[in-house]
């Protein structure tokens, strides 16, 4: 194709030129026609025209139907996960919802090195034991929750309960918790079942990192068939 475009030409009919751009192929000088039927006709197709005029029309409705189902179709949301506040009372209200079942809870912060690789080791204990009830309670401040939500979302542990301090006496919370945790990272409880032999230790607390053997063991033992 060979056009040419010179400023001041006629162009009474837009369509003759959109038409000419599309179709012609002409030489350099060549007249623009002044109207898509001029443009035809020195085409000698009609049918071509009428043709084209029905293309552009379905093409115009299908976008305007695009266009219309993506204005109603709503943004996709992602849930932020809830993170409660832990103040006065509200270990009492964990334990006391799981009266008579396993469970663990995990103190943890996002400062604490040794609690980053607790909370992967959780990550895969929680994937190959779905039945696991795991809280997990932040001993930092509420103004850190979305970091705290970042970490919990990158160890996949979105479906744990989740806590974090909401005092800023937090000895006092410790105290609630364990009078004898003097605050040390990571901190973990297990909860037993408190069925047969296992009433004569209902709790363990253990400070620091701990073994995937260790727990993983202690979570089949709480929930093996009975």
């Amino acid at each position: 194709m060979n056009l040419s475009l010179r400023m001041g030409a006629p162009t009474s009919s837009s369509a003759g030129f959109v038409f000419w751009m599309l179709h012609a192929d002409v030489d350099v000088g060549a007249p623009i026609p002044q109207s898509s039927e001029e443009f035809f006709t020195q085409r000698g197709s009609w049918n071509d025209m009428w043709i084209f005029r029905g293309s552009l029309k379905r093409f115009g409705i299908l976008m305007g139907l695009c266009l219309t189902v993506l204005s109603f179709t709503p943004a996709p949301t992602w849930a932020a996960q809830e993170i409660k506040p832990f103040v006065r009372g509200s270990y009492q209200q964990i334990v006391a919802a799981r009266q008579g079942k396993p469970f663990i809870v995990n103190f943890w912060s996002l400062s604490c090195s040794y609690c980053q690789v607790e909370l992967a080791m959780l990550k895969k204990l929680a994937k190959k034991y779905p039945r696991l009830d795991l809280v997990l309670v932040s001993t930092d401040t509420p103004e850190e929750e979305k970091e705290i939500a970042v970490t919990l979302e990158k160890y996949s542990l979105g479906k744990a309960e989740a806590w974090v301090f909401a005092d800023s006496y937090t000895e006092r919370l410790r105290f609630e918790v364990d009078k004898t945790w003097q605050g040390e990272l990571p901190r973990t409880y297990f909860y037993s079942d408190n069925v047969g032999a296992r009433r004569a230790v209902p709790v363990q607390a253990i400070s620091g990192k701990i073994e995937y053997k260790e727990v993983e063991r202690w979570v089949k033992e709480q929930y093996a068939p009975r």
